[in-house]
């Protein structure tokens, strides 16, 4: 008798429902562009050597002076490759 019952009951049910089937609409896709950040790498943000001079002499200026233009341009060519970094 039970299942008699549960039968009647699903057929009431499928009795009501509608006929006529709606589709479901499909989701648009949406592309959303994302900012990449690219990671500097540690050896492009080492800090630049700064010579101290030692003494007044002429000879030590002048080797301080050549070693603070040659830390200079190594600090212009790191500076160059982390501005390469955000060309595509």
């Amino acid at each position: 008798m039970p299942r008699a019952v549960w039968l009647l009951i699903i057929l009431a049910f499928l009795a009501g429902c509608d006929t006529s089937v709606k589709p479901v609409p499909v989701p648009q896709v949406v592309r959303v562009q994302v900012p990449v950040y690219v990671p500097v790498p540690a050896e492009l943000t080492q800090d630049c050597p700064i010579a101290e001079a030692a003494s007044l002499q002429v000879e030590e200026v002048v080797r301080i002076a050549n070693a603070r233009k040659v830390a200079l341009q190594n600090c212009n060519v790191q500076m160059q490759a982390i501005r390469n970094l955000v060309k595509p």
